[in-house]
């Protein structure tokens, strides 16, 4: 995606799971009276936060974010009469690891590995509800150790192939669980750089 969206359609979204109007660029909104750029402790705090996305039972494994591939994006702080907005729009790729034992001792520990990506995750994304959703890739990096009844069975259980919202106990719902804690505390992350910055 391109710029992120403007200011005056920002009141809804990741936080609040509002669908908003059409973005227009936010030099335009002749109600914004001043602008900060939040992208780098925005970025910084997205990708702690989804290190921290819980695991979930496989089995007899553990499925996983093991580490964040990329993060890529922007974030704003925009007052609009008077009021705080706060708007981002962002994409990442994270990796996720299935670890298990093997059916016998000497097997030890199995893994298999898979890429996540979830793009366009914005302040008017809706994360709960069927509307103005991100869009989500799954693909296998390294599964030989998984048999293919195994893989269809994980990747149910990844949650990225239906449709939105992903289904409850599902990885990808213990994501969206985080995206929505992060996005409700972006202006705290905000207010903290801005007194480092001081």
């Amino acid at each position: 995606r391109g710029a992120p969206p403007s200011a005056a359609d920002a009141g809804g979204g990741a936080a609040g799971d509002e669908a908003s109007a059409p973005a227009r660029p936010p030099q335009t909104d002749r109600f914004v009276h001043s602008e900060s750029d939040l992208s780098a402790v925005a970025k910084e705090t997205l990708k702690a936060s989804l290190l921290r996305t819980r695991a979930i039972k496989v089995g007899s494994g553990l499925l996983s974010v093991v580490a964040v591939d990329s993060c890529e994006g922007e974030a704003m702080k925009a007052q609009i009469r008077g009021d705080d907005r706060f708007i981002f729009d962002f994409r990442f790729v994270l990796k996720v690891a299935l670890k298990w034992m093997g059916a016998n001792f000497d097997a030890g520990m199995q893994r298999a590995e898979a890429s996540l990506g979830v793009h366009d995750f914005a302040s008017e994304s809706t994360l709960t509800s069927a509307g103005n959703v991100p869009s989500v890739t799954f693909q296998w990096t390294d599964a030989q150790a998984l048999e293919a009844r195994r893989r269809a069975e994980v990747e149910e259980l990844v949650g990225a192939r239906g449709a939105w919202p992903p289904p409850p106990g599902s990885l990808l719902a213990e994501v969206v669980v985080v995206l929505q804690a992060w996005a409700a505390k972006l202006p705290e992350y905000a207010r903290a750089q801005a007194v480092e910055d001081r």
